[in-house]
């Protein structure tokens, strides 16, 4: 790296400790939400704390509405297997861990940067984005990281020093924000608010409504799923690693998969959902009840569903696609 660089992860570790030394997860939850605005960014990033109610201490970063929702989603499908609950993470990390849970590549940058760490206090970073394998952060990542945490230090020191009182329980957050006309950082109690458009429902032509509707309804319940998988693809140079993911076509009784393909991170996942849902219907007839993970599939395949007469249902639990994702982990694992 540069000394450009090398200085601004310095500073980036300097503003974690600071944040370390507050102790923010003596006095925050993990849902408790600090929004920061940077003025060159349309949506915030929204900060949380880890530690109050778990072992792993850190501060996580979400770019943006669509990461906090992801957020959201993820603690609350508590039910859904651990792994498949990757698809909601988008975040930028920071963990304060043992030596023993650092890896090779934050060791060589910790000792490029010339820092020492000792017990439970080693720093580590992580950039989390969707369907791809967490990494060290990029240098516009750590530029971002620093920006926030400079913000986010004066909210934790607004409220720890009782300058003002935030009522998280009611949804209440502290927003930083700078305001350009007076060229100053201002906070702001509000309530915690957003919205996120669901996804939009590919087009399905007539003609094949029409093909799918010809076909008898049978006693069948099918379950539609892309999985993730502990598979990551080859490192490209300059890019970063996706993970390997299926779309699964599976009867929910017997477990016999129906169809199975690869997801390319450059497949529309919604595109891919509808195509072999309607495949499917056309191999094997109309199914009587297709069991979908979430909300965000189910506003997919919505209009399939009730054109052709078939009910859909949500489920966190997939039993027939789960029990192969394990079977295929403990195969990957051996």
């Amino acid at each position: 790296m540069d000394e450009n660089q090398r200085e601004r992860w310095l500073t980036l570790y300097q503003y974690a400790k600071e944040i370390q030394k507050l102790e923010p997860w003596n006095s925050f939850l993990q849902l408790d939400v600090f929004p920061v605005s940077l003025p060159n960014f349309k949506e915030p990033f929204f900060c949380t704390f880890l530690g109050n109610e778990s072992p792993e201490k850190g501060i996580m970063v979400y770019p943006g509405y669509q990461a906090l929702d992801g957020l959201w989603r993820f603690v609350k499908s508590d039910q859904m297997p651990p792994f498949q609950r990757m698809r909601y993470q988008q975040h930028l990390s920071c963990f304060f861990v043992s030596a023993h849970e650092v890896s090779a590549e934050d060791k060589n940058l910790i000792h490029q940067l010339g820092l020492k760490f000792k017990g439970k206090n080693w720093i580590i970073f992580e950039s989390a984005l969707l369907n791809l394998v967490p990494s060290e952060c990029t240098i516009e990542e750590v530029n971002i990281l620093i920006e926030v945490y400079g913000q986010l230090i004066e909210a934790v020191k607004e409220i720890l020093s009782e300058k003002v009182i935030v009522d998280f329980e009611e949804g209440q957050v502290l927003h930083r924000q700078f305001d350009m006309y007076t060229g100053s950082w201002h906070s702001i109690i509000e309530k915690l608010e957003w919205s996120v458009e669901l996804p939009t429902a590919p087009t399905i032509y007539p003609e094949i409504i029409e093909e799918i509707n010809q076909l008898p309804m049978t006693a069948d319940h099918f379950e539609l799923d892309i999985i993730s998988t502990p598979i990551v693809t080859d490192q490209l140079e300059g890019q970063r690693q996706g993970i390997v993911r299926f779309v699964l076509l599976a009867d929910h009784k017997s477990g016999f998969i129906h169809k199975h393909e690869l997801v390319h991170l450059q497949h529309n996942s919604q595109d891919v959902l509808l195509t072999v849902a309607i495949e499917g219907m056309l191999l094997n007839k109309r199914p009587k009840q297709l069991w979908v993970r979430d909300d965000l599939t189910e506003t997919i395949l919505r209009p399939l569903c009730e054109k052709t007469g078939t009910k859909i249902k949500v489920s966190e639990k997939l039993k027939s696609i789960d029990t192969f994702a394990d079977k295929l982990f403990l195969h990957i694992q051996k």
